[in-house]
This record gives structure tokens, sequence and C-alpha cells, in this order.
């Protein structure tokens, strides 16, 4: 293989992005690597917006037969196809006259001695880049046949169409940025030709110094070629990839599956925080803030100020499960999808440190029975205006929920988005339907809990009777959107603090949980029976076969203690 590179027009930006990859390429793990039919190609797909330029849904460059010889060759092949993917992007611009193309076509023409020095030093700054990803580049010989033909275009001696095939990528490059206005085949474009042919000679007599071990210092660039320390190159558009995008993109799948609905306020929240922070890390002001919201951008280190930022007002745990969980996710799906290259929050972490544990997560009995007892004579304050009083939904939960809980181990976003039609009853047993259909379910699974004798003696069944249609602890005309359940849940909590009922170490409402849990375990119920009242799943392979049924979890629950909380 000789160490040539056609970029056919690809900016040094996209350049390095592709080329910073052959570390995950040489290690095996080759996600544009395609075998068919005894033959191996590079592959990409073609964004949906840029697929009626380029006129097919995806691209390929052939590599050969040979595994070796295709890994070696892919890098420069992605090359390639990014060249044609950043041309559609500028043809598209061109067409939507966004800024990008403005910036293009207001680009000043180069001379061709300036063209040959921008060509020079980008190269060099490829190869750089190319030697630091990993060995395989060094060892990579180079093609005397192409060394051959450089000095055969430097001197004028090929035709229009062989210095085309030869060096009509680079010119391209030059002519997308608005430096090289001159059409094939006329004297100034063959001009500017001979002075890349002799940049790009001089670029390999670089390389063969760096194969050699040459010092950097010990190199010599020509004095007409040598880098200008202040020289700016005009750079053509590479299309950011919005963070914003790609957590919507994540919550439109979730969402399609029937989830997302908690996932979109929470993590909607984090990533405008993310944003914001780099919007401030960076210095950004006017059209630049943009460039906060470029997932290409993101650095580990961006990455690892925003975690220490948010623990200085956060616990290490939502840290870690809420703000860097959602961030590693939604990069983890650009990865997969092929949009990035690494995920640069993948290795962040948070350290957690373990807490003195105090006491049980759960009620004690002498704790659940003043709960329940507090709920079950609960009546809403009376207010002078009746703007300022309570809901009856918001009542109705409070004299309910820690009932429901108590005997189901459910969770109170599952016993707070029950509906009317979700009280259900079959062969004389009453039961809860728990159903994704009303709300967040974490299995999101199905299941039906038997009530408990005692929830039917005080009054639950003649509750439902009497309520209207829909959910029975918020109003019918809540926004789904805004998670009802959960704002309900989180009113519960607070009321039982208030009425300083809920111990320190104890969770208001998952406390119930790990309740349900013990006296289980104290009433002697098959533990396989309890995970399907709570829905946890099954400990082993086993616990997947056969189904519990109702007339099952009802034995079980009707088993459990009623709480004595008359006096």
């Amino acid at each position: 293989m000789n160490k040539t590179l056609d970029f056919s027009g690809v900016t040094p930006i996209l350049t390095l992005q592709i080329t910073l990859q052959m570390d995950a390429i040489l290690a095996r793990k080759i996600p544009y690597l395609l075998f068919r039919d005894g033959r191996y190609c590079a592959r990409r797909t073609v964004p949906p917006k840029l697929r009626s330029i380029v006129g097919t849904r995806e691209l390929r460059e052939p590599l050969g037969p040979d595994r070796r010889v295709a890994i070696e060759s892919l890098p420069v092949a992605l090359v390639k196809i990014n060249a044609r993917l950043d041309h559609a992007r500028h043809v598209l611009a061109d067409e939507q006259g966004t800024e990008a193309a403005k910036a293009v076509a207001r680009a000043a023409p180069m001379t061709p001695s300036e063209m040959a020095r921008a060509h020079y030093n980008e190269q060099l700054a490829l190869d750089d880049a190319l030697r630091d990803s990993g060995p395989s580049w060094a060892n990579v010989g180079i093609d005397d046949s192409y060394v051959a033909d450089l000095r055969a275009a430097a001197s004028g001696s090929l035709h229009d169409e062989q210095v085309n095939t030869l060096l009509g990528g680079f010119l391209k490059r030059y002519t997308l940025r608005g430096n090289l206005h001159a059409l094939p085949g006329t004297s100034e474009w063959r001009n500017v030709a001979r002075a890349i042919a002799e940049a790009e000679l001089q670029v390999l007599a670089r390389m063969y110094e760096r194969d050699d071990g040459v010092a950097a210092h010990e190199i010599t660039h020509p004095t007409h070629l040598a880098p200008v320390q202040d020289e700016i190159l005009i750079e053509p558009f590479v299309e950011p990839l919005s963070l914003r995008h790609l957590l919507e993109q994540h919550l439109t799948r979730l969402e399609a599956n029937g989830g997302g609905v908690s996932a979109r306020k929470a993590w909607t929240r984090v990533f405008e925080d993310l944003i914001q922070f780099l919007k401030s890390a960076r210095g950004l002001k006017g059209s630049s803030v943009q460039q906060a919201d470029d997932a290409l951008r993101l650095t580990v280190d961006e990455v690892i100020a925003w975690r220490d930022a948010k623990l200085e007002s956060l616990s290490p745990k939502t840290v870690k499960d809420v703000w860097l969980a959602s961030l590693k996710s939604i990069l983890s799906d650009a990865v997969a999808d092929r949009l990035l290259a690494t995920n640069v929050a993948k290795g962040v972490r948070v350290r957690m440190y373990t807490a003195p544990v105090l006491r049980e997560k759960g009620f004690t009995d002498i704790e659940a029975r003043a709960i329940l007892k507090r709920c079950l004579g609960y009546r809403p304050a009376r207010r002078d205006n009746p703007a300022h009083s309570e809901s009856q939904h918001v009542s109705a939960a409070k004299r309910w929920g820690p009932w429901l809980c108590a005997f189901t181990g459910a969770r109170v976003t599952e016993i707070l988005q029950l509906r009317k039609s979700d009280v259900q009853a079959i062969d004389g047993i009453s039961y809860l339907h728990i159903t994704p259909e009303a709300g967040s379910v974490k299995s999101r699974k199905y299941r039906d809990v038997p009530l408990h004798p005692q929830i039917i003696e005080i009054g639950f069944l003649k509750f439902v009777e009497q309520s209207p249609e829909g959910p029975l602890f918020y109003s019918v005309d809540a926004d789904p959107k805004k998670l009802p359940a959960q704002a309900v849940s989180a009113r519960l909590g607070k009321w039982l603090q208030s009425e300083q009922l809920i111990p320190e170490g104890v969770q208001p409402n998952h406390g119930w949980r790990h309740r349900f849990k013990t006296l289980s375990r104290e009433a002697g119920l098959d533990p396989h029976v309890v995970d399907s009242i709570q829905g946890h799943t099954g400990r082993t392979a086993s616990d997947g076969y056969g189904d519990v049924t109702l007339r099952t979890k009802k034995a079980a629950v009707d088993r459990l203690a009623k709480y004595e909380v008359v006096g």
C-alpha cells in the first residue's frame, strides 16, 4: 500500500476527526468495514438530508479481498467517502443560503504559492495526526510511482486528464473554499496544479525523514513552504453534531416504545445545564454560542469540570445516576450510530462513599401504624377562599396512597397513576391492574395485585365506585408531559414529613416497599410470588417459567396481618 492521500475536498478538521479513529480500527473495532461476497469495502450511511444531493443512501469504497490490506486502507477510504459528504454539505448550504455558504463565497482567492503553502502545512498536520493515532501509518511505505507522477505533474508534462486524476481532489478543496476559480484545463488551473504537485513532493520528503526517525527540529522546510505562525486558512463548513438533537433522537426512540416520559423531563434539564456550562466555560458569545451545543467539540476535561461543578450543589449519587448517566447514555448511542468516534464521558466517574447505616430502610411497626392512622382520619384543612382549598385528588392521595403501598409493595407512582378502570374484579377477587398504559412502570410490564381485605374494609372500593372515570389521584385535565402522578407523589411525601411521621433514613414513600418485603419474609411467603406482586425481576432463569396466578397472589396477600390503627 502506498502512502498517498486523496482527500477530494475534505476539510482538515473533518480529516483529523476521521484519522484519529485509527486506534479503534487497528484494534479490530471496525464499524465502517463491510465484508460481503468475499471482498471488503468501506461503508458509510448518507444522512437523510444529503441523499437527494449524493444520489444514494450509502457510500462505499472497495478495499479488496485481503483483510489486512483492507484494514490498512480503511482510513484513506473513509476520507474519500467523507469528502463526498462534505461536498454535499456545501451544496446544501449554498441552496439554503446559510452563513457557511456565504463565508465560502466571500473567501479571498489565493495565489498558487499560497495554496501550495496551505497544502504543505495541512498535509504535514495530517501526517502528525496519523502517526499519533497508532503505529500502522508509519509502517506504510511511500509509492515510488506516485512520486514519479508528481514530478511529471510539477514539470507540466502530464495531460489535463492525468493531472485531474492525480491532483483533482486537492484542487477541488480550494475550489470549494473559494480560493481557486480557474476551470480545469486552463493555464491558471495547470499552474496551481504544478504548485500543489511541488508542495506534495516536499510533503513526501518530510514523510521520508519522519519515517527514518529524523527529529522535528532537524527537518528543513523549503523557505517558500515553511509554516507561517500567523497564517489563517479558510475552512469549509463542517456540520456540528447537536447535543440537543442527540437527546431528542434518544427520547423519540424511547417514546416510540412507550417510555421516555420521565427521561424527557429529567434529561432535558441535564443537557440544557451542560450547554449553559460550556457557554460560560468557553467564554462563548454572539453567534459562537452554538458551539456549546456541538458534541464533536465536547472534551473529557469539560465533562470532568461540569461534573465537579454539579457536585458542589448535588449529592454524588444524583450526579452519578442522573447527570452523568444521561450524558453517557446519549453519547453511547451516538457512538453506536457512528456519529461519534468515542464517548468522552465514558471514563468519567463519581467517587461514592458508603454512608453509615443507622437503621432499617423500611418503616417499623410503630412508624407504619402512626402513618396509616393519620391517613385513615385525614381531612383537608378548610379554607375561607375555595380557590386555596386542596384538590379532591390530592386529598385522596393522602388518604389512600400509603395504605395501598403498605399492602401491595408497589412504587408510589404506580399507585398514584391508577385510573378508575384499573381497579378490577374477577372470580370474586378485587385487584389493581398496574399497567404502563397508565404511566410509568419500571419493568414496563403489567401486573395484577390483589387487594388486602383490610383495604376493602376501610372503604377503598366505595371510594373508587364514587369517583368519576379517569385518574383517581390527579385531574383528568393534567398534562401527562408534566408527570402528574410524580407531582402528587412529591406532595404526599412532603406532607408526611411535615407531619413529622417520617424518621431520618427512611424514604417517605419507598419505605413501604422495603417493609412489604420484610413482612412477606416474616409470613413465610414464596419469594417468587412476592417478586411477582411487587414487580421485581426474578433471581434465576427458572423464575421466568410459569405464571403466578391472581389466586396465588391473593392467598399470599391475605396472609399479611392487618394494621391495628383504632384508638
